[in-house]
């Protein structure tokens, strides 16, 4: 004869695993808008499938070109404040093992990997051997990262990452032999990355 207590032990421990693999079956992206205080900006991530992202930001970008002048004397530094945007599509590759270990998810908090393509319109030289160019021009950075987003409860956003990429623009070099400054496109290897502090906009969960 069968035990009764056994069997509903059983019966108990199948419910229960069931009842936690529906809850991580249901852990998955969101849609999430939040505001940036390190590059200021607005950003908007569009859930396209339970573990898959785009994720758009438009902000200002901050950057410093340090470079010797043309005689080779004087270190010289240039800062540079512009507006600039990025398309990223992610995948959170984590979201189940951090609500097996009991870990936030909600807002897309994850760690990801993504494929980036960024745009500066800016003045400032590609390399610190090219000049200032005279009018903003469209500074393309394309590759991909590592990163990992933490959207707290009480509205804190957290999303940094870093990558290799490559970086491509129009630019002037002078060349002292012929007294020219000739322009052309250039492009080479770089690092990518971003670390962003601010906060999450949606509406709180009830």
């Amino acid at each position: 004869m069968r035990n009764p207590a056994l069997l509903l032990s059983f019966a108990f421990l199948y419910i229960l695993s069931a009842v936690k693999a529906q809850k991580n079956e249901n852990v998955g992206s969101t849609n999430v808008f939040k505001a940036t205080i390190l590059n200021p900006g607005i950003g908007y991530e569009h859930s396209i499938g339970k573990t898959q992202t785009i994720a758009l930001q438009a902000f200002m970008n901050f950057s410093a070109v340090f470079y010797e002048d043309i005689y080779g004397e004087k270190v010289k530094a240039d800062v540079y404040f512009d507006p600039a945007f990025t398309a990223q599509y992610r995948y959170y590759y984590n979201f189940k093992k951090r609500a097996d270990d009991g870990k936030r998810t909600e807002m897309n908090s994850g760690n990801y990997v993504a494929a980036v393509y960024e745009g500066i319109f800016s003045k400032a030289p590609l390399k610190n051997d090219f000049v200032e160019e005279a009018d903003r021009r469209l500074l393309s950075r394309i590759g991909a990262v590592w990163g990992l987003q933490r959207n707290f409860i009480k509205r804190l956003s957290l999303d940094v990452n870093v990558g290799l990429g490559y970086m491509t623009a129009k630019s002037t070099k002078y060349e002292a032999l012929g007294n020219v400054y000739k322009t052309g496109s250039e492009g080479f290897v770089t690092i990518l990355g971003q670390f962003n502090i601010g906060f999450w906009l949606n509406n709180p969960r009830k």
